[in-house]
């Protein structure tokens, strides 16, 4: 069965609709807030897992919860994070930091026994500069490499500073 996860309702409900069968979507996550937003959300490769990311904290954090049901939910993050990825095999989960002007990608390994979702070993990976603000990066299958989408840098123009303006327009 050919499935997709939806974002709608100007991104306050992520649902799910089973293609193939054409169902009607059903909610699986919504923030816990009215103020929070989901961002970014992506089903784990063996469709048990939905990680996303959300701002119902008051900043944006990635979460984990069992899909499709979305009965319970793990905070994965630890200050702030966005644009979950998933390693082929749904045992590592990667995402992306902005702090301090700069965007640091994490990773940590996931342990998930039935209904239960644990992370171990979260580390910092390498910082990525003028990442795209979208879902702009992609884990190779066995997670050792990354395709990233980066904005080009922008250089500085030259700036002009005339000063007695004034003075020159009269001559």
């Amino acid at each position: 069965m050919t499935s997709c996860a939806v974002l709608c309702e100007l991104c306050e409900t992520l649902a799910y609709l089973a293609v193939k069968k054409l169902l009607t979507p059903f909610r699986v996550v919504e923030p816990q807030t009215r103020q929070g937003t989901i961002v970014y959300a992506r089903v784990s490769p063996d469709s048990k897992w939905l990680a996303y990311s959300s701002t119902e904290s008051g900043r944006e954090e990635v979460y984990v919860t069992p899909f499709p049901s979305g009965n319970g939910r793990w905070q994965v993050s630890q200050n702030g994070g966005t644009i979950p990825a998933w390693r082929a095999d749904a045992k590592e989960l990667f995402y992306a930091e902005f702090s301090n002007a700069q965007t640091q990608l994490f990773a940590m390994d996931v342990v998930a026994n039935g209904d239960q979702f644990e992370t171990r070993n979260y580390r910092k990976l390498f910082p990525v500069n003028h990442i795209a603000t979208a879902n702009n990066f992609e884990v190779s299958p066995d997670g050792r490499r990354f395709l990233i989408v980066i904005q080009p840098e922008a250089e500085a123009a030259p700036m002009s500073l005339l000063l007695n303006w004034p003075a020159k327009l009269s001559k």
